[in-house]
């Protein structure tokens, strides 16, 4: 992850200034020197701003843009059903939506460590002193030195501080650490109710300023530094001006806790809190205690509210919806700001961007954003407990449908304390009062013991929202609290495991642990240490460039066709299926070129093959489609014993299902995939737009025009209406009575008849896969061991006909009610290891199965030894799987943790000890001309897949072996054939329900 420092600012940037113009080399001092009492004529000392007309802000984006999205959210219940009506919000966002938050340190002559802080331009900030219930401002701002974490990678981590260190605060590398930063915990939001950022904290060493003066500020003007003052406080010195309102930066000041606590610092912290509640040793501890496991359970499920909220669908609001109209909650804002040297003169002009609140009762007038937040903690049994929520936000929703997310999102949740927004006539000491005590009330349930008490004031994101947040604490009585208020859950969190919580990123309040860490500081009891890693730097930046990865497939679907995956990108279940075949399946998208492996598609094997020659347009419903039947996973023609190995008959010969039976299954399976793919999915998004790419569209309109609705399920879980027309049509050939008796039957014609097809050309196919999988029972048998098919149809058509029965208990882990399940969100660390799984364990392991089947048909001397051996292999890879099964299992989110370290340590060791060495085996074995074919040999030079026929070999074989469809002799390369035969079955329809066919 690489902030683009590079790069010149956007309009929105955190950091107002840009650079000075150049200054005579004469007149800087070498290195930093004392600030004299004359300022600089350069340096800035206060911002002038000038708001612009809003239709100039699209013209003077550049960069990053900021974007204000206006969602609409549903909530669902565990039976899928909407929980009241659709909510609409609005978040401010923009691509490099996360930050680098760089605590910078040196240690001084006496042994004291040393802060850097810079004093930095804020546009915005100037821009709350002209706004109702602002106030008077510079708009400069003591902070961290940060910078945005870029979407690509370009040097990593290392590089990016070198570039804060260098270009935001001037100082030299320390000799012996040079750019090796220290860990410092999970990432934080900084608000995210309203802007989907995060925040990630690191340290790094640095040597001293050359004449460090630690009684005045520093300075450095020009040559490419902005014009800002720097300070060095302590530890000590850094907290209390937080406190007292000089740095209003509490990033700064849960980063510098966080360093005292991997150093087991005590800070005398001067917090003068009163203490209202008697810690009554007899009482007992708080209710619904969340420990970390339980924390880290809570984290890894996607329910909330059990038999309440289970899932949530957010998607952009239509313009045109009346109550997106009417609540309008945020404004852009564009500005021209010059920098003022102390003498007022304009040292330079720029552009720059904000986003603000509106006035609810006058969406015309502009306010400044103020809120509270408050944290409620209590006494029991000498320790202290926070209360805190478990609750949905739009913003979490909205991070995990972004292509390019740096982190899973675990569904639609967070933990955190409490915040309210403040109106202008409200921000007064009394009304800060009057909104706690309704927060206690009404979000948090609780009756408070005594009086809310200030900590601090402070800017969370002044680089482009001028929100001033004031943070109180306070005391509560947790015998009278309730535990389910709205839609969140609340719990009680020890101290010490609150904070084990945010340094694994699992509370990433930033009010509620910077309070924590006060108070444990302030009250001088045992104070936890962060979580000491073991790990080198180069393996934490690593993993942190693995999960800066974001989505592959949605990356990839977005650079072929960005306009039809950002429309379904909008829907629920396109997002789950997307996310479950990466994060579990380890789906991949491969390009390859061998003509006999045109359009090849197995269930089983977990890869979607694109071809250039395709229209990328219709790929992101193609692969949506391909999807389901990857996670429906395919069903073996062969049956099996109880230990996986293949049944034979008397003759030594496998035995099989007969052909209808397995058929009928798969066909099924498909009818169900194309309902997703080429009914729902359409209607959900646009039935229109989706006609423009591909003819899916055409299918969704049959159920549009005929009206039969497009509910998923039917009664007690069996299929609706519009699945069983599916199903009907495309796997028995029958079309609907209701459909053939329509009016309007002539336009949905061309969809029936797409649907027909499948139902000759499914059929047509599986009978070469049948023949196929005859020719490899070792595959299956491989296959069977790694969980990619099901060894009976019950079971198979029992997973994604959602039929919970014993028999699909056997398969929970890869069933389609697992994916609506699923919490929304790529992981990439754990896609990272599926993706392991699948091509390096699992596809590796069906060659080598796919060997032994030629090995036993060529029966070369030596064969079975070689046989014996290959077996090994596959049973060695299966090891690896599982293992790496264990350590994906592990993951339940994507912060530098011990857990992701050792799951991403232990891939590379069986990379380099297993599987690597395995694929070389493979590859020196399917060379072996004294044990394989000629033709083996040359079959399966280029080809991706050794061994699979494709469908479009399975075409080749069926232009030569017609087949008889409605009493029509079909080839499938031979388009008039098979339409046909298609429109003969349509005409038989009409016949059985006595209709003349209404084209003639």
């Amino acid at each position: 992850m690489d902030p683009s420092l590079s790069q010149p600012p956007p309009h929105h940037a955190r950091e107002g200034s840009k650079a000075a113009p150049a200054v005579p080399t004469a007149e800087l001092p070498e290195g930093f020197s004392r600030a004299s009492q004359t300022p600089h004529p350069l340096e800035v000392r206060s911002l002038k701003v000038v708001p612009l007309p809003m239709d100039l802000s699209q013209e003077r984006r550049e960069g990053d843009p900021v974007q204000i999205k206006k969602l609409e959210v549903q909530f669902f219940d565990s039976q899928g059903r909407p929980r009241g009506q659709p909510q609409y919000h609005e978040l401010a966002t923009f691509p490099s939506q996360d930050t680098l938050d760089a605590l910078l340190y040196f240690v001084d002559a006496k042994g004291v460590e040393r802060f850097p802080i810079v004093e930095s331009p804020r546009p915005p900030v100037k821009l709350r002193e002209s706004l109702p219930g602002g106030e008077p401002q510079s708009g400069l701002v003591w902070s961290l030195p940060g910078s945005y974490l870029s979407t690509k990678s370009s040097g990593g981590l290392e590089h990016s501080l070198e570039l804060i260190r260098r270009e935001k605060v001037g100082l030299e590398p320390h000799p012996e650490r040079g750019n090796q930063s220290e860990f410092l915990g999970g990432s934080y939001y900084s608000s995210i109710g309203v802007i989907t950022e995060a925040c990630v904290p690191r340290a790094l060493q640095v040597a001293p300023p050359k004449d460090f003066n630690p009684e005045s500020e520093q300075r450095k003007i020009g040559q490419g530094f902005d014009n800002r003052r720097v300070r060095f406080p302590t530890a000590q010195e850094l907290l209390q001006s937080f406190l007292n309102g000089e740095v209003p930066d509490i990033r700064a000041a849960e980063t510098v806790l966080r360093f005292a606590r991997t150093r087991g610092r005590e800070l005398a912290i001067d917090l003068p809190l009163e203490r209202f509640s008697k810690d009554d040793l007899t009482k007992r501890a708080p209710r619904r205690i969340l420990t970390q496991r339980a924390a880290e359970q809570l984290v890894a499920s996607a329910g909330l509210n059990e038999g309440q909220i289970a899932s949530v669908s957010v998607r952009e609001a239509l313009s045109e919806s009346s109550a997106v109209q009417e609540a309008p909650f945020l404004r852009q804002v564009s500005m021209s700001v010059s920098n003022l040297s102390a003498s007022g003169d304009e040292i330079e002009t720029y552009p720059a961007e904000a986003v603000t609140r509106v006035d609810p009762s006058n969406p015309e007038q502009l306010i400044a954003p103020n809120t509270v937040s408050l944290v409620l903690t209590c006494m029991r049994g000498g320790k202290r407990y926070y209360r805190i929520a478990r609750q949905p936000l739009p913003g979490i929703a909205e991070r995990a449908m972004s292509s390019h997310a740096r982190w899973s999102e675990q569904g639609f949740i967070t933990f955190g304390g409490y915040a309210a927004h403040i109106l202008p006539d409200e921000n007064t000491a009394a009304g800060h009062l009057e909104k706690l005590r309704e927060l206690a009330h009404q979000k948090a349930g609780v009756k408070l013991v005594g009086e809310p008490q200030k900590i601090a004031s402070y800017f969370k994101s002044p680089g482009f929202w001028p929100e001033l947040e004031t943070l109180y604490i306070a005391e509560y009585d947790p015998d009278e609290s309730n535990d389910l208020i709205g839609d969140a859950d609340h719990y009680a969190v020890e101290a010490d495991t609150l904070l084990s919580l945010s340094d694994q990123g699992i509370v990433r309040d930033i009010s509620l642990t910077t309070t924590a860490q006060i108070l444990k500081q302030a009250e001088r009891y045992e104070n936890p240490k962060l979580e000491r890693l073991d790990a080198s730097p180069r393996e934490i930046d690593e993993l942190l460039e693995v999960v800066n990865r974001g989505s592959r497939l949605i990356e990839w679907m977005s650079s072929v066709a960005p306009v039809q995956t950002a429309r379904h990108l909008t829907d629920e279940r396109f997002r789950k299926v997307i996310a479950y075949c990466e994060n579990e399946k380890g789906l991949f998208i491969a390009k390859p070129t061998h003509p006999d492996e045109k359009e090849f598609f197995r269930a089983w094997v977990q890869v979607f093959a694109a071809f250039e020659s395709d229209e990328p347009q219709k790929w992101p419903l193609r692969l949506f489609h391909d999807g389901e039947h990857h996670i429906m996973e395919d069903l073996s023609p062969f049956t099996f014993n109880a230990d996986g190995s293949i049944q034979r008959d008397e003759n030594g010969d496998p035995v099989l299902l007969p052909f209808d039976v397995w058929a009928d299954a798969v066909i099924t399976s498909e009818c169900y995939a194309v309902f997703e793919s080429d009914v729902k999915q359409p209607a959900n998004t646009s039935i229109a737009e989706t006609e423009k790419d591909s003819w899916r569209g055409m299918v969704a309109r049959i159920f549009e025009v005929t009206g039969i609705g497009l509910e998923v399920d039917g009664p007690n879980g069996s299929l609706s209406p519009a699945q069983q027309a599916v199903v009907s049509i495309e796997r028995d050939g029958v079309i609907p009575d209701q459909i053939l008796r329509h009016e309007r039957y002539g336009e949905v014609r061309e969809g029936i008849l797409k649907l027909l097809e499948f139902a000759v050309k499914d059929r047509a196919q599986l009978q070469i896969f049948y023949e196929n999988w005859k020719r490899m029972p070792e595959v299956a048998e491989a296959a069977l061991k790694f969980g990619a098919i099901y060894r009976n149809s019950e079971a198979f058509e029992a997973n994604f006909k959602q039929v919970d029965t014993k028999i699909l208990s056997e398969r929970a882990r890869s069933s389609v009610q697992e994916v609506n399940r699923y919490a929304e969100g790529i992981n990439p660390l754990r896609a990272e290891l599926s993706l392991a799984m699948n091509a390096q364990c699992e596809l590796v392991a069906y060659r080598f199965a796919n060997l032994q089947s030629q090995l036993r048909a060529s029966k070369r001397p030596g064969w079975k030894q070689v046989s014996q051996k290959v077996q090994e292999r596959i049973d060695e890879l299966r090891a690896a799987h599982r293992l790496l099964e264990r350590f994906r299992d592990s993951i339940v989110d994507t912060e530098v943790s011990q857990t992701n370290i050792d799951a991403r340590r232990a891939l590379k060791a069986l990379q380099r000890q297993i599987l690597r060495p395995l694929e070389r085996e493979y590859r020196e074995l399917s060379r072996r001309k004294d044990l394989l074919s000629p033709d083996f040999l040359s079959e399966n030079a280029t080809r991706m897949f050794p061994g699979f026929d494709s469908q479009h070999q399975s075409s080749k074989r069926l232009k030569t072996e017609p087949l008889e469809v409605a009493g029509i002799q079909i080839r499938l390369e031979d388009a008039a054939s098979v339409r046909m035969a298609i429109e003969k079955i349509e005409r038989d329809n009409f016949i059985r329900v006595g209709l003349p066919h209404p084209l003639g």
